[in-house]
């Protein structure tokens, strides 16, 4: 009874080891980076950024610190080669989504992480997180490799929009018509 046991443990224990290679579990973290957390002792010395096995795409190459997404790699983008990375963004305070494309000019292996980021005047500030967002990962031909997105990028309202009625008549309040149609001078 005691192998029975111990073989029991022994499978619990080997399934956890393993990380699979599918790309829905692709492990992606996404937060708020400082410029000072890029600095290495090395570059009092160069005076440059040191080449890691980071593999770098930001908006402004001027600026480290931003927002970042952050991939390992391994599965399909280990496999594939990754032409360009589109990013698209709700930005919190702007209106509009916001689209970025980014050009990969080394191939990836499962020793890379790639940082994708926001970076300078493209992302608001520290205290702020993104309100939805998309990562389309492009071969050379413009096939899709890999997509990732958050939980709130394909939501979609279910609920017509709030309208102020008048109780008497039935019909739309002045502030709830279009402001197209009733333009004052």
């Amino acid at each position: 009874m005691q192998i029975f046991g111990k073989l029991f443990l022994l499978l619990i224990l080997a399934g956890c080891c393993g990380h699979p290679k599918d790309p829905k579990h692709l492990l992606t973290e996404n937060r708020y980076i400082p410029e000072e957390d890029f600095l290495r002792i090395s570059e009092y010395f160069t005076g440059r950024e040191p080449k890691t096995d980071r593999i770098l795409l930001r908006s402004q190459d001027d600026s480290r610190g931003g927002y970042y997404w952050i991939f390992g790699i391994e599965g399909k983008l280990e496999e594939n080669e990754i032409a360009e990375v589109v990013l698209e963004v709700q930005i919190p305070g702007s209106p509009e989504t916001e689209s970025f494309i980014f050009s990969v000019d080394q191939s990836l292996t499962d020793s890379n992480t790639l940082w994708i980021g926001l970076t300078g005047t493209d992302w608001p500030g520290p205290k702020f997180r993104p309100v939805a967002w998309r990562i389309l990962f492009l071969s050379p031909q413009d096939e899709e490799i890999l997509l990732r997105e958050s939980y709130l990028w394909d939501l979609t309202p279910t609920a017509p929009p709030l309208q102020s009625v008048d109780p008497t008549n039935g019909e739309p309040t002045p502030s709830a018509v279009n402001a197209d149609e009733t333009q004052t001078d």
